[in-house]
């Protein structure tokens, strides 16, 4: 069985590996993983100037990061409803505000370094129910409500058939504000950001590792014996 994704196969260059460590590296910052929270770390403490050493077991993006299907969602698993039951109006408005923040911070990442991550904007989500238009325009009208920048809006029988060529389905609404999101994972961590920092990427590294204190805040790592 193979263990490729479509993500994989359907790239058009092949998913690099980094050199293989061999000795000891010194860097300021150590960070251990090669998916989206590793390659962030490294990329927003280069940008203010740290050295940064990137441990990876296999290659960047192998895991979970790029084997996800590259949906972009302003949003979260509840509600706003669910949040200001819980934790209070205040704070959903931060909630929400933070998802909207993080889209425009990817939308940002793919601008400032050229990231040929296959972004399509929008993202349409349908009913194959009758019973669950109700709730979907329901949906729609409780988040504009609230959140007016969202960017949602309902789509009927008609006009969800002619999107997607099918008559299976029975309406939904269309997220304009998310996206489809290919392969960023390759070209934010391999090529983008590493031309103008000081970003050191390692592949085939075990976790087991030393590491040695060296002067004001920095270490040294090199393979456990």
């Amino acid at each position: 069985m193979s263990l490729s994704t479509y993500y994989h196969a359907s790239a058009t260059e092949p998913f690099p590996c980094a050199p293989q460590l061999t000795g000891s590296i010194a860097a300021d910052v150590c960070v251990v993983g090669g998916g989206y929270t590793g390659l962030s770390t490294a990329l927003h403490l280069a940008r203010h100037g740290a050295s940064i050493a990137l441990l990876e077991a296999s290659r960047i993006g192998d895991g979970a990061s790029g084997r996800n299907g590259g949906q972009v969602h302003n949003g979260f698993r509840h509600t706003s409803r669910w949040f200001e039951s819980r934790l209070g109006a205040d704070f959903a408005r931060q909630i929400w505000s933070l998802g909207i923040e993080a889209r425009e911070h990817l939308d940002w990442l793919i601008r400032t370094y050229n990231i040929d991550a296959q972004y399509r904007p929008g993202l349409l989500h349908l009913c194959h129910k009758r019973s669950y238009v109700d709730a979907a325009r329901a949906h729609v009208d409780e988040v504009m409500s609230r959140h007016p920048e969202a960017g949602l809006r309902f789509v009927d029988l008609n006009e969800a058939r002619s999107l997607v060529s099918s008559d299976d389905y029975y309406g939904g609404y269309l997220d304009s504000h998310s996206a489809i999101c290919m392969r960023s994972i390759w070209h934010w961590g391999w090529r983008a950001p590493r031309a103008n920092m000081a970003l050191n990427f390692t592949s085939r590294v075990r976790l087991r590792a030393c590491f040695e204190r060296r002067g004001a805040g920095k270490s040294t790592r090199r393979p456990a014996p």
